[in-house]
């Protein structure tokens, strides 16, 4: 038998992952969920060192994990990483910039909330979404799940198509560009 890529993929998936996956790899396993219910919009997939997750003419979209299991026990306070970065990745090696700042335009916040015998953590329609504008996060390098609740109505994968446009709308007020200071770092890291 001839293997193909897509082949090991699915049966390291079915042979590796539980129904709780591993912290890194829980959050590219989210970001595989959101690539997806966003195919056909446009946003594709960066590669991996990225400043952001998915991209769509020169917006970028950060994905952020968080959930009520992990494979060490239940988390007592879910939150997310959203630092502003002061580093990129050019030409493989990681370029200090100017001063730190967020990169992407937009945010996605994955929340797993079941932590029972049912708790799946491969399965997108467990999964709870919020879709942010980066210019109504505040000004701190964590945000905890509450917070998140409170600057987005939360969503399934099927809606995340819908709201990322609606978020996107209002974060560029009609442009389809990233933020200036996000603009002129990158340029002054090239």
């Amino acid at each position: 038998m001839k293997l193909t890529a897509d082949m090991v993929a699915v049966r390291f998936a079915l042979d590796r992952l539980g129904n709780l996956i591993e912290v890194k790899l829980r959050g590219q396993w989210v970001e595989t969920i959101v690539a997806m219910a966003l195919d056909g919009t446009g946003w594709h997939p960066t590669p991996p060192g990225h400043w952001f997750d998915l991209e769509r003419g020169g917006v970028g979209l950060e994905v952020k994990s968080s959930a009520a299991l992990k494979l060490r026990g239940p988390t007592l306070n879910p939150a997310f990483d959203i630092a502003p970065q002061s580093r990129i990745l050019k030409d493989n090696s990681r370029v200090k910039l100017p001063a730190p700042l967020r990169h992407a335009g937009l945010y996605v916040f994955a929340y797993h909330p079941r932590d029972d015998a049912k708790a799946d953590q491969r399965d997108p329609a467990q999964w709870r979404f919020w879709v942010v504008p980066t210019c109504k996060l505040p000004d701190t390098k964590r945000i905890g799940l509450e917070q998140v609740r409170t600057l987005a109505p939360e969503v399934g994968y099927e809606a995340l198509a819908e709201k990322v446009k609606e978020a996107l709308r209002l974060a560029t007020r009609g442009r389809v560009r990233p933020p200036a200071a996000t603009a002129r770092a990158h340029r002054a890291a090239s």
